[in-house]
């Protein structure tokens, strides 16, 4: 008899004949001990009134007291809280209170059994006395609420009875003695010291001797090992050893194969960064193995896993092991459960699947293979697994069609083959005997359904997911004799025939309903109040939200997640969210939604997500929404709200918030201190607002931005938008990893803080668009983390700091139009950059700018009052004639883009007979007002030649473009008129000095007359012209090569282009100068220019209310 089974044996025999009298025993338990007991009693908290039988002369009938069958003493006193699996019930009937020290010690001396665990004792030192209950075997105070004092020495005095002591949950991180005490109890044969906050940090908790090596059964999981203990393999009887869930991360230097009678070893949710240890393949007795959840175990599956033949259970699931499965793995017999989930495991699936052995084929009831690199088909073998019950194989490469006699296999129960390159048509063959069935998963492949409209399956299915699988325009009719269903994925399937009844009525089941990407439209139905989670997004749902909120079938709902975004929907928002009170999840983003935020959405207490991004939403934020103190998103970007950041968002809601997004609205005003106290904030995004003041110097309160602590929130699932790296990315999955502030196009002054340079965590830092002054700080370097920076238009100084090239992860970044001078630092990381990320700064140079820092000789643009040179025109006019898009602030942004390029020098000269005046037309701020505007105005005959919207044009291969064009068209001309600049890179190295450039200005909508111009090189000095100009048309080229590409993603409608793309030519800007003045012209030019940033608002303001009107 092995000695598992006899321990097992021992502790059934112990407890199972010590439970009670015998049945002919007519002697009652001794007076003295009976008082004791009721002294223990009075002593004890008992508020579900567990101890109501405690009553009477014989003690030995009272529940949880157990005498001896003999000479009826109290042998065992079992008061364990049962109720562990309700938590309502367990809380309530926890005891607590104290224990009277003198009764366990002289009066129930006799006491070999107390289990006091599973109560709730306060924090209370766990009671020294125990120690003298002498003749106490067994002793299970786990989950108590007990604490460990400094010592216990107490346990050691138990050296000679005690068998079985089990403490975990208790708080034993005071008690540093506790291995040297525990070493004490050679007779001990079952440890548990799971949750105990113990630390074994270095080797001073080597021990010199082992003692306690009658060890059967160690459980020191759940606590804090940095390595696995080296006494551990001196414990040679040991059956099972749990060390799950430490953050065990050094190498595995112990050998552990002296433990031959080893039959469960769990390492699983640790830190492992190692191959697997090879002792591992000796332990020949194990049956169950778990390696799971430890992420960094790499390498490959060694063939000996064969040699483990006892297996039972081998759990590998969340690591990186790599390479083939191993064929030796069908000798194992015995083996009834295969986890390798989410691996990185290659080959044919035949390999191991195909070959399994037939007793091991016979025994497997659980196979997961998901998420791993598995290639080929499923092998036909597979149909030998008669007693399989849980089948995975989800997300690898698979191919091929589902072999037809896996419909054979009668025990299964769970199966999934979604996401992968599967084919073929499923008929009612396929699911013939598949009658245990309650979960099928055949999402992401290219399946076709091919059943009778009047088949009803053998099985009951409880969750269906049939995802990207093409069943419409119809639901199928089967779906509907499935009356247990809890949860249905039907999203992308094609449906465009509406939703039945019977998947709204009040006798559905349904808990999670899946419709989303579909063609369902018309009104949004009334659902079941069985309904926890509702996808309808990306349909055509239509009309208002109202009849949904405010009319539920059931005033006692159960809606916890609630998506409808990327729908139709129109109208405001309701005051009926308290009817909603479960949810923890809204999502109605990219809707039409109009009017304030209602207060009643200030009653959803256990809000968790909000996301409304999107959306035509006006005023301020509610305040009642403060109310919602669980909230970890926030996205309520591109709307219309104003008025100031609340400063409850800070106060209120900060222990939760992680992610916080107001970009593109019309908030104002400062950015509030309080938004400091949000500690596990890991996203902020304000940017594109009216934003002004300094950046608060607290931001470094951001706690997990600045230790770069990773910690793991619900919302880390959800979708979120956000722009980094210039360029708009969507995330999901990886939105836990993200760490990013954006705080640009805003009007932001001061200078950058350094307390931003302790973000050690953040990977995106975005502050363009603003009015920053001041110099980059020095310690830029320490964000050791950031992948994207951009301080672009500013108004920075000074030079670039060298420990921006330490930033060994930066793959983006953005510094131009500022005033920074000197050489860029030399490094492999700063050259890596192209010239984009350094132009508009004119004091800077060396590589990757052309500009060399060696000093000229002439002095060429400086005349001899210090004054900069170059041939100047006095002005006529100003004309702008076009609105201010998102994308810039206003005329703000223009103006500094204006002012950092100098673009003030490059300008048109018109022959001096025309009427008999000088004439200049401002030429280059129509280009730069929008950058997208810039693939379209920037026209340059016989170089660049870009057709007026509803006129013929220029470019014969490209349609007209009208009303009536579609996004494929409008796309074609701009790649036509993309390329051809991408011919002219070097525009001015082709044409010389004195020639002449016709430049057409012809984009102005129904505009009759062609305005030309002609460009007078020869007016523009080599200085402040031609490199300037350079410069402006670098900016052009690098406009489209962020701008263009997103253009044609968004594949914008004709409408909407035309809105964006068009001139105003009613709201000319006129500013006169006499000759006389053009000396003063450029020290003047910022105010000479001030009337044109009010210009834009108000052209702004006109310009939404006509795209509003022509919506309607």
């Amino acid at each position: 008899m092995d000695t598992f089974k006899a321990f097992a044996i021992w502790l059934f025999t112990f407890i199972k004949f010590s439970s009670g009298r015998g049945v002919y025993s007519d002697v009652i338990c001794p007076e003295s001990e009976r008082q004791a007991l009721m002294s223990i009693k009075e002593g004890l908290e008992d508020p579900s009134n567990r101890l109501s039988s405690w009553t009477g002369h014989d003690c030995c009938t009272w529940v949880g007291v157990t005498c001896d069958n003999a000479n009826s003493h109290v042998v065992q006193l079992n008061l364990r809280n049962l109720y562990l699996g309700d938590d309502r019930k367990h809380s309530k009937s926890k005891m607590g209170g104290k224990i009277n020290p003198s009764l366990l010690e002289l009066e129930l001396e006799y006491l070999n059994l107390l289990d006091l665990s599973q109560n709730g004792f306060k924090g209370i030192i766990i009671p020294s006395f125990l120690g003298s209950v002498h003749n106490l075997r067994y002793l299970n105070l786990s989950g108590a609420g007990f604490v460990g004092g400094e010592s216990l020495q107490w346990v050691s005095h138990l050296s000679s009875s005690l068998r079985y002591l089990d403490m975990s949950g208790l708080e034993l991180s005071n008690s540093s003695d506790w291995l040297q005490v525990l070493n004490t109890l050679p007779s001990l044969l079952k440890l548990h010291l799971s949750g105990c906050q113990l630390e074994l940090l270095d080797e001073s908790h080597l021990l010199s001797n082992v003692n306690f090596t009658s060890l059967m059964s160690l459980d020191l999981s759940d606590n804090f090992y940095y390595s696995i203990p080296n006494w551990l393999s001196n414990l040679t009887r040991l059956v099972s050893l749990d060390l799950h869930s430490n953050m065990i991360y050094r190498p595995i230097r112990v050998d552990l194969q002296n433990l031959n009678a080893l039959k469960v070893l769990d390492l699983s949710s640790n830190l492992f960064n190692s191959t697997l240890p090879r002792w591992l393949y000796n332990l020949s007795s194990l049956e169950r193995l778990d390696l799971s959840l430890n992420v960094n175990f790499h390498g490959m599956i060694s063939d000996n896993i064969g040699n483990l033949t006892s297996l039972t259970s081998l759990k590998m699931d969340f690591n990186k092991l790599e390479g083939e499965i191993p064929r030796t793995l069908t000798n194992l017999c015995r083996l009834q459960e295969l986890d390798l989930y989410s691996n990185k495991l290659t080959g044919e699936i035949s390999g191991f699947l195909g070959n399994a052995s037939q007793c091991m084929a016979l025994n497997l009831r659980t196979i997961n293979l998901a998420r791993n690199e598995l290639s080929g088909p499923i092998p036909v073998s597979i149909g030998r697994m008669l007693f399989l019950e849980v089948l995975h194989l989800h997300t690898n490469r698979l191919n091929g069609s589902v072999p037809e006699n896996i419909g054979l296999l009668s025990k299964l129960e769970m199966l999934s083959f979604s996401s992968n390159a599967l084919k073929g048509v499923l008929t009612e063959l396929r699911f013939a005997k598949l009658t245990r069935l309650v979960s099928l998963s055949m999402s992401s492949n290219s399946f076709v359904w091919n059943v009778s409209s009047s088949w009803i399956p053998p099985f009951s299915l409880q969750y269906i997911y049939i995802r990207s699988c093409q069943m419409g325009p119809q639901i199928a009719p089967w779906l509907r004799t499935q009356k247990n269903i809890l949860q249905l994925d039907l999203s992308n399937a094609g449906i465009s025939e509406g939703i039945p009844s019977w998947l709204w009525n009040s006798s559905s089941k349904i808990t999670s309903l899946n419709l989303a990407s579909n063609h369902l439209d018309g009104l949004i139905p009334r659902v079941s109040s069985y309904i926890e989670y509702l996808d309808l997004s990306n349909n055509s749902f239509s009309g208002t939200i109202s009849s949904f909120l405010c009319n539920p079938m059931d005033i006692k709902n159960s809606l916890i997640s609630l998506d409808l975004s990327e729908n139709r929907i129109t109208g405001k928002l309701p005051q009926c969210w308290m009817y909603w009170q479960n949810l923890d999840t809204i999502k109605l983003g990219n809707n039409n939604l109009t009017g304030t935020i209602p207060s009643s959405m200030g009653s959803l207490h256990r809000l968790v997500s909000l996301n409304m991004r999107g959306n035509n939403l006006q005023g301020e934020l509610p305040s009642s929404m403060q109310n919602c103190t669980y909230l970890s998103l926030i996205d309520i970007g591109e709307n219309e709200l104003s008025g100031n950041i609340p400063t409850w968002i800070g106060k209120n809601i900060s222990e939760f918030l992680v992610v916080l997004v107001l970009r593109s609205n019309k908030f104002h005003g400062a950015i509030p201190s309080e938004l400091c106290y949000l500690t596990d904030l890991q996203i902020l995004d304000l940017s594109h607002n009216r934003l002004s003041g300094t950046i608060p110097r607290c931001f470094n309160n951001f706690s997990i931005l600045v230790t770069q602590q990773i910690k793991y929130h619900d919302v880390f699932g959800e979708k979120l938008k956000l722009v980094m790296k210039g360029a708009e990315l969507e995330y999901t999955n990886t939105l836990g990893l993200v760490r990013s502030i954006d705080l640009s196009s805003n009007n932001l002054s001061g200078e950058i803080p350094t307390e931003v340079t302790s973000f050690q965590g953040l990977s995106s830092l975005n502050l363009s668009n603003n009015y920053l002054t001041g110099k980059i700080p020095e310690t830029l370097g320490n964000m050791s983390s950031l992948e994207s920076l951009d301080f672009s238009v500013n108004q920075i100084s000074g030079v670039i700091p060298h420990s921006l090239s330490s930033l060994t992860f930066l793959s983006y970044l953005n510094l131009s139009f500022n005033s920074l001078s000197g050489e860029i630092p030399s490094s492999t990381q700063l050259q890596s950059f192209s010239e984009f990320s350094y132009i508009g700064n004119l004091e800077l140079c060396g590589p990757p700018l052309k500009k060399s820092c060696t000093k000229e000789e002439d002095g060429d643009g400086v005349a001899e009052d210090g004054q900069e040179s170059g041939f100047v025109l006095p002005f006529t006019r100003f004309v702008i004639c076009k609105k201010a898009d998102s994308f810039t602030n206003s005329g703000t942004i223009f103006h500094r883009l204006w002012l950092g390029m100098r673009l003030h020098k490059i300008f048109v000269a018109l022959h001096e007979e025309e009427k008999g005046t000088h004439r200049t037309t401002y030429f280059a701020p129509l280009l730069l007002i929008d950058l997208i505007a810039t693939m379209s105005t920037l026209v340059v005959r016989n170089h660049i030649k870009a057709p007026a919207i509803g006129g013929t044009p220029a470019i014969d291969t490209v349609s007209t473009i009208d009303n009536s064009s579609s996004a494929t068209e409008i796309e074609a001309l701009l790649v036509k008129v993309c390329s051809q600049l991408e011919e002219h890179e070097n525009l001015l190295q082709q044409v010389a000095l004195g020639e002449r450039l016709e430049v057409e200005k012809d984009l102005m909508v129904e505009d009759e007359v062609e305005v030309e111009r002609e460009v007078n090189l020869d007016a523009i000095s080599s200085e402040y012209g031609g490199v300037h100009l350079e410069n402006f048309l670098s900016f052009v080229r690098m406009s489209l090569s962020l701008y263009f590409p997103k253009l044609l993603f968004l594949r914008l409608r004709f409408k909407e282009f035309y809105y964006h793309m068009r001139f105003i030519e009613d709201q000319p800007c006129t500013v006169k100068l006499d000759r006389d003045e053009h000396k003063k012209l450029w020290e003047e030019s910022a105010s000479k220019i001030s009337c044109l940033g009010q210009k834009f608002q108000a052209l702004e303001r006109d310009l939404e209310c006509s795209e509003r009107d022509q919506e309607l």
